[in-house]
């Protein structure tokens, strides 16, 4: 805390299980207590949501564009309202959210500052979060210790995918027509697809090789 510096006490409500994490990393000596470790999460964030916040509305209006632009072509151009651009209505033509795939989860699960930000400005304008099963099991490893990854999916706002027969006949159609093997890739790029969202990602140009159009959000 910085000298002189004016403070407000508030009553704070956390996950029990973030609770624990925070006395955790106290006991283990990585933060001096408990309210000096919310106090930096909260400058963390607030800095953090600044300049990923404009990272974030420039790939989903990117990813806006591709959708209208295809919508164009089939006739059925949709006009952006400031409703939908705020994520706050549903149906067609709304930004509906982003898909994990396995990098982006792994970022996620190593506290990468920036896809922290992500998720919660995807949960403040109530964006929906995909999380492809396969890619799930790419990067869990340990439930117990991957808080994060646990909490979210978890939420009310995710939805996690399986692997079904007919979104497995689409992911193996995908590889066919690319030449690729990769079937988590293929699984991430089929749901993306069919919910019309972007991905996080730390493996761009992988999913790149079998879908050139895919908006991806990198991480």
């Amino acid at each position: 805390m910085v000298a002189g510096m004016a403070t407000q006490k508030i009553t704070v409500t956390l996950d029990k299980d973030q609770v624990a994490e925070i006395r955790a990393l106290v006991a283990a000596g990585q933060a001096a207590n408990v309210s000096g470790f919310v106090q930096r999460a909260v400058g963390v964030a607030l800095h953090d949501a600044a300049g990923w916040k404009e990272m974030l509305e420039d790939g989903l209006a990117a990813n806006w564009r591709r959708l209208n632009q295809k919508r164009t072509r089939r006739g059925r151009r949709v006009s952006l309202s400031a409703g939908a651009e705020e994520g706050s209505q549903e149906g067609e033509g709304c930004v509906s959210g982003v898909t994990f795939d396995a990098g982006g989860l792994m970022a996620l699960d190593r506290n990468d500052r920036r896809v922290l930000a992500l998720v919660a400005r995807a949960a403040e304008r109530g964006m929906r979060i995909t999380i492809p099963a396969t890619a799930l099991a790419q990067a869990m490893r340990n439930p117990a210790r991957q808080a994060r990854l646990s909490r979210l999916i978890r939420q009310s706002g995710t939805d996690l995918v399986a692997l079904n027969g007919p979104d497995a006949t689409a992911a193996g159609l995908l590889l066919a027509r690319t030449a690729t093997a990769d079937v988590v890739d293929a699984h991430v790029v089929v749901c993306a697809r069919r919910a019309e969202q972007a991905v996080v990602t730390s493996e761009a140009a992988d999913l790149r090789r079998i879908a050139p159009d895919l908006q991806m959000v990198a991480v």
